[in-house]
């Protein structure tokens, strides 16, 4: 049908269209329907503007409303199917609106043909119930021939059961080969039309008109913005008055004697001698064309060395497809990309003998490159970096993009489609990585590689893009036959699909000979996906799919779940564990991210935080302050069970929750009683509250969130001190009290009769910043009588059990034990060996009997050294504070020969015979080796 146009209204159940309701063979060409269409069942489908059910549109127009209460609704099509040439719908458009029950879209209800190319719709769709877009409402074909050159509206609405969402093209299916956004303004200004145009010049438009759209056989757009010749835009502005245009067509610069453009004034000319100290700089479109050119003429190897010094668009590229550097003339010389990015390549018409950037290098290397692009072709040998590679290296180079080939086409790659080693060097391919979803229609399809024949080292690489191919497919490389001198290490299969209608397809590459060693740390996630049929529709076992043969049960291969690998531990265990230098990083703030080559290590390193509280689950982190604040071990039958500690809900609540001393995890409350604030269960309390001369009773000490003491001073002088808990000397406490340590006891004979006339206890200053410890006699003092009344505040504090400890000093004759009470203690007696408390005298502080003794104090009970009964208590036995921990005195010694002759050290201890070091002998001092 051909040539036809429908005006005023059609209404039918199904296969209703304005031109004709059921097209089963044959092709519709250029019609024309301006008749609203209504579909009046609700059982009702296949309604459509030009056609309700048919195949082969091509040259078509809606400009009428379209409404069923049905479903299978479109603008030009309800549904359509591939005509004889597997096309669908060509140089089509519609801009009308488009309303039904399901399957709903602004071109077609149901789309099942591939290749549907160069069509355009603006109107405005709607689902009552589901599956609605601004083009398609179902597409069920090849996903990567959906679309070329195919248009919508970014800010056109699609409602599915109520619900508006903007720039929704297809409903319902899979779709890789995606349709093109606009926007509003590009369907008024012309930029629409001339999109159209530069594919098939029948599109026009009226622009002197307002709001007015492409359409078939109109008027003839022209560019008149600012644009350099290489097809890059400045400024865009677009009239029907070809007088006006200001564009040159891609390709037609002329270039004046000084490499610049006649036209835009863009340079040529290549900076440098090409030489590896002195390479090529490349900084424009216009110059990498002509690398491309010099390396096309003659038939001879092209050994230049070149540089990329800013990222380049070959947008223009998509109207005129790129041709390869050195497409067939080897190139061996050095490709530095320094870190950029050429974007936009397409290469579509050329159909060489090797397509991508570059067609055939031998012995070259490529480095430091990222090539974004869309290659179409039927040839063999296709690569995004490279087609074919002859002892070629390639470093650091990224790949993103797809290529689709048709026919027969064999060897293709992300990377490169051929590897094959040049005597005596062996290729090598380092830290690469492919995002190139690849379908090809041939054999020897890899997401790094197509084919490697014989050697190759491949170090730090990964794939992410989806694989299809007939036979010899994988997600590394389809197939390798590596030799002993090969090298496969720490490479990377993300969670793609790899898809082959043939033999030999696996997760990571086919490999016949079987040879173990030439692979060593393979990593995989689980949760890819093998199709190894031409029918199937559910995967493959993963487990019998990773290599062929012996190598899916070979520790040379690791595989991670999709939970290992969105939580860093893929990515740690990738980089042996380590921090330092990291070959993988992985951005965890990002969902579902994965181990990625060469990121930021600064903000995406992985970091170790450790096991997840009663748990094998480890977790990572990119904050390094994180590292190791969890578990390091897994939990083992509850072995983290031993770290718990109690935090109470509330003070004078009744239930506690557990919390981990090493990660700070939580548990659920448990009902606890309480003593004394503390509970009974975890010896536990919010707030605890000591009192001076109170009796302390915990026998089993306590961890208190908040600690209250008070004690209050009669005076100034030193009193002892025995408490629970340990107490750090602060400059604010120091202010207030002094704090001193017992170290020794001297007798002195002041009459020089034999006999000690008096007992001096030792006891040194503490310094600010000391640490007093729990259950330890000290001694303390009020420094002024304002600060008699002691209130201390202390967090976190582990009170000790309540227990009576003491500290043993010596003199000549005596032992003398200071030892620490919890309990208020009566009279003392007045036997010679009966407790003695440190009183304020008149002669200063000195220990004598008492008739009662308070809780949290110390005394002294004096018993001689050798064993015997006391009969008479020693010399009174008086206080003397000095210095602090650094001081060391000599005392004055007994005179009686006998005595005097002893051995004493310098504290005057009386020491055996057999002692060595810096001693009193005779009255003098010696050295005793």
């Amino acid at each position: 049908m051909e040539n036809c146009e429908s005006r005023g209204s059609v209404t039918g159940c199904s296969n209703v269209g304005g031109i004709a309701g059921l097209v089963p063979r044959g092709t519709i060409t250029l019609c024309i329907n301006r008749a609203t269409v209504t579909g009046s069942s609700q059982s009702g489908k296949y309604i459509g503007g030009i056609v309700g059910y048919g195949k082969g549109l091509s040259f078509c127009a809606n400009y009428a409303d379209i409404t069923a209460e049905g479903s299978s609704v479109g603008g030009l099509v309800g549904y359509v199917f591939p005509d004889i040439n597997n096309e669908g719908m060509s140089n089509c458009m519609n801009v009308g609106n488009v309303i039904g029950k399901q399957n709903v879209g602004g071109l077609a209800g149901e789309c099942f043909a591939p290749q549907n190319t160069n069509n355009y719709s603006i109107g405005r769709v709607e689902a009552t119930n589901q599956y609605a877009g601004l083009l398609v409402g179902k597409y069920g074909n090849d996903p990567s021939k959906a679309f070329a050159n195919t248009y919508y509206v970014e800010e056109g609405l699609v409602v599915e059961n109520g619900t508006a969402t903007a720039g929704k093209y297809y409903g319902d299916g899979t779709i890789s080969a995606s349709a093109q956004a606009v926007h509003q303004a590009d369907v008024a200004s012309g930029k629409l039309a001339s999109l159209l145009a530069s594919v098939n010049s029948t599109w026009g438009q009226d622009l002197e008109q307002e709001n007015t759209y492409p359409v078939l056989n109109g008027k003839t757009v022209y560019f008149s913005g600012s644009k350099l010749c290489n097809g890059h835009l400045l400024s865009e502005a677009y009239t029907n008055d070809q007088t006006k245009e200001t564009a040159t067509p891609a390709h037609s610069q002329e270039y004046e004697d000084g490499g610049f453009c006649t036209v835009c004034h863009e340079s040529r000319e290549l900076h440098g001698k090409g030489t590896a100290n002195d390479p090529y700089l490349i900084s424009n479109v216009a110059q990498l064309e002509y690398l491309r050119d010099q390396s096309n003429l003659g038939n001879g190897q092209i050994t230049a060395h070149a540089k990329l010094v800013n990222d380049i668009d070959l947008a223009y590229a998509s109207a005129s497809s790129w041709i390869p550097v050195s497409k067939s003339n080897a190139f061996a010389g050095t490709f530095d990309g320094n870190g950029h990015c050429i974007k936009n390549l397409y290469s579509s018409f050329y159909q060489g003998g090797y397509v991508g950037l570059f067609g055939y290098v031998n012995g070259a290397t490529i480095k430091n490159l990222t090539v974004e692009g869309v290659i179409e072709s039927s040839c063999s040998n296709q690569g995004m970096i490279a087609g074919q590679s002859v002892g070629a290296n390639f470093y650091n180079c990224v790949a993103k993009g797809r290529i689709n080939t048709s026919g027969s086409a064999d060897y293709v790659g992300g990377i490169t489609g051929w590897v094959t080693r040049n005597s005596p060097s062996i290729p090598v391919v380092r830290s690469c990585a492919s995002y190139v979803d690849i379908v090809s229609t041939g054999t020897f399809a890899g997401g790094i590689i197509g084919k490697s024949n014989h050697s190759i080292i491949m170090e730090a690489c990964a794939n992410y893009g989806n694989v299809t191919g007939k036979i010899n497919v994988g997600g590394l490389m389809g197939y390798t036959d590596p030799q002993s001198d090969s090298h496969i290490t720490n490479c990377y299969v993300g969670s793609c699909e790899v898809r082959g209608t043939g033999s030999n397809v696996f997760l990571t590459c086919y490999e016949p000979s079987g040879n173990l060693s030439n692979f060593e740390k393979v990593f995989y996630s689980k949760d890819a996906k093998v199709f190894a049929s031409a029918d199937a529709t559910e995967p493959e076992d993963l487990a019998s799919r990773i290599a062929y043969g012996d190598y899916n049960t070979s520790s040379a291969f690791v595989g991670f779940t999709a939970e290992q690998i969105a939580g860093g531990e893929a990515t740690y265990c990738m980089n042996n564990e380590t921090t330092a230098s990291p070959v993988w990083t992985q951005d965890l703030n990002q969902a579902n991210s994965q181990p990625v080559l060469n990121g930021d290590a600064a903000l995406h390193t992985v970091y170790k935080m450790g096991y997840l509280h009663g748990s094998t689950l480890s977790f990572f982190s990119n904050n390094q302050n994180d590292e190791n604040t969890l578990h390091a071990e897994a939990d083992n039958n509850g072995s983290h069970d031993k770290a718990y500690r109690y935090v109470p809900n509330g003070y004078q609540s009744c239930t506690h929750s557990a919390k981990c001393r090493v990660c700070g995890h939580k548990v659920e409350s448990e009902e606890c009683t309480r003593v004394n604030d503390i509970c009974t269960k975890c010896n536990y309390g919010d707030l605890f509250e000591l009192a001076d001369g109170e009796a302390y009773t915990l026998a089993n000490g306590a961890e208190v969130y908040e600690l209250n003491y008070a004690r209050n001073f009669g005076g100034t002088n030193w009193t002892t001190w025995y408490v629970p808990f340990e107490l750090k000397l602060t400059p604010e406490l120091c202010q207030k009290y002094a704090f001193s340590r017992i170290n020794n006891v001297h007798q002195y004979d002041d009459d020089n009769d034999g006999v000690a006339d008096r007992t001096i206890v030792e006891s040194f200053n503490q310094a600010e910043g000391v640490t007093l410890k729990a259950n330890y006699p000290y001694l303390v003092r009020a420094l002024t009588d304002a600060d008699k009344a002691m209130n201390i505040t202390l967090t976190e504090v582990a009170l000790a059990k309540a227990e009576s400890k003491h500290i043993d000093c010596m003199s000549v004759d005596h032992t003398y034990t200071f030892t620490g009470t919890y309990n208020e203690m009566g009279e003392s007696g007045t036997e010679a060996n009966s407790p003695l408390s440190l009183f304020d005298y008149s002669d200063g502080n000195m220990w004598l009997n008492f008739h009662s003794l308070p809780a949290q104090r110390h005394y002294l009970v004096i018993t001689p050294r050798d064993g015997s009964t006391p009969t008479l208590a020693p010399a009174r036995v008086m206080l003397q504070v000095i210095g602090d921990e650094t001081v060391t005195g000599i005392v004055n010694l007994y005179s009686n020969d006998k005595r005097s002759a002893e051995t004493y050290d310098l504290s005057g201890r009386r020491v055996g015979s057999n002692q060595r070091g810096l001693l009193i002998k005779n009255g003098k001092k010696v050295l005793v080796k």
